[in-house]
């Protein structure tokens, strides 16, 4: 019988498995992990994804959080 621990014990996703699953490069994985995006997990200097919560994150959007705010684009001032 599985104890309580072992069913906790899901298989998490790597970066590659991430962009893979994204179609786009696994360099832009990390960034969005960086720079808070894409919620991680940080093992030293391991970068996991709970296959749960990506999904998650793929049905609200693709933001992580609320307080991300998307960046305007600046306003480039003409000649005069």
């Amino acid at each position: 019988m599985p104890t309580r621990d072992s069913e906790d014990l899901r298989p998490l996703w790597t970066a590659a498995q991430v962009a893979r699953r994204l179609q786009i490069p696994k360099q832009r994985v990390y960034f969005f992990a960086r720079t808070g995006r894409l919620p991680c997990i940080r093992l030293g200097l391991a970068v996991r994804f709970d296959p749960d919560v990506v999904r998650a994150w793929e049905r609200a959007g693709g933001w992580a959080s609320p307080n991300l705010k998307r960046k305007q684009p600046s306003k480039k001032r003409g000649r005069e």
